[in-house]
């Protein structure tokens, strides 16, 4: 994928370690961090907060053994959808679709159903938005 956003190194060693593992259905995902600066200007953390509420990207770390295997309420066959997401893919996905939790870290993670995911994208950065 062009303009492909993947985690550092260090980021590698969190997810490695990480002790939640999505079971079922469900998948994992790190949102989307955007940088600080947009050139050479910096966001104010006010900003910040509030692009956090309209930025629902991020990319897929773990997916449960049952992910797109199951039928959903309104009767889509999700094994007949095509492209299926991956580990490693940036995803878009619902405003209120799933649970964060943080890590002791400070990590912010997402837990969400695998029918949440609304589509894949090639650079989250083109989704970013500012009040």
């Amino acid at each position: 994928m062009s303009g492909e956003v993947a985690f550092q190194e260090a980021e590698n060693d969190i997810v490695a370690e990480l002790p939640i593992h999505p079971v079922g259905w469900r998948v994992l995902i790190r949102p989307y961090d955007a940088p600080d600066t947009v050139g050479d200007i910096a966001i104010p953390d006010e900003a910040k907060e509030s692009e956090e509420l309209l930025t629902y990207v991020g990319q897929v770390v773990a997916m449960g053994s049952e992910c797109y295997k199951a039928v959903t309420r309104s009767g889509i066959e999700l094994s007949k959808i095509d492209p299926k997401p991956k580990v490693g893919d940036w995803i878009i996905f619902g405003t209120y679709g799933g649970q964060v939790i943080r890590t002791k870290d400070g990590t912010k993670w997402l837990i969400m159903n695998d029918d949440g995911i609304m589509g894949i994208v090639d650079d989250p950065s083109v989704f970013r938005a500012y009040i």
